[in-house]
């Protein structure tokens, strides 16, 4: 665990999604620009995913992780990363296939 992991995540709704659940079918809503969607499902501490935003702006990405302490240290590399507007995060707490439904169906 790490230590006030939860505050630091509800404190940057404009980088972790904060109502994942409600956005089935209106992802792009969460964007900038209307661009195709690549997710990762257990993203880690989000180098991957970030980098991938980093050379494709033209690409808009969700980072998918579980654990608080994980998502934290990945929010810290967005945030150390400077601006990226193509890239937000998404901690959920139900079953990867409900997660899956979700995308699929947008």
């Amino acid at each position: 665990k790490v230590k006030g992991a939860a505050e630091t995540i509800a404190a940057h709704p404009q980088i972790v999604i904060p109502n994942g659940e409600e956005l089935k079918g209106n992802w792009q809503s969460v964007f900038e620009k209307n661009q195709p969607l690549y997710i990762e499902v257990g993203m880690g501490k989000g180098q991957f995913v970030i980098g991938m935003a980093q050379k494709n702006p033209h690409l808009n990405f969700i980072g998918i992780e579980k654990f608080d302490s994980v998502m934290v240290r990945a929010l810290e590399k967005v945030i150390e990363a400077g601006e990226l507007p193509n890239l937000k995060l998404l901690k959920i707490h139900f079953p990867y296939m409900v997660l899956l439904y979700l995308i699929v169906q947008s």
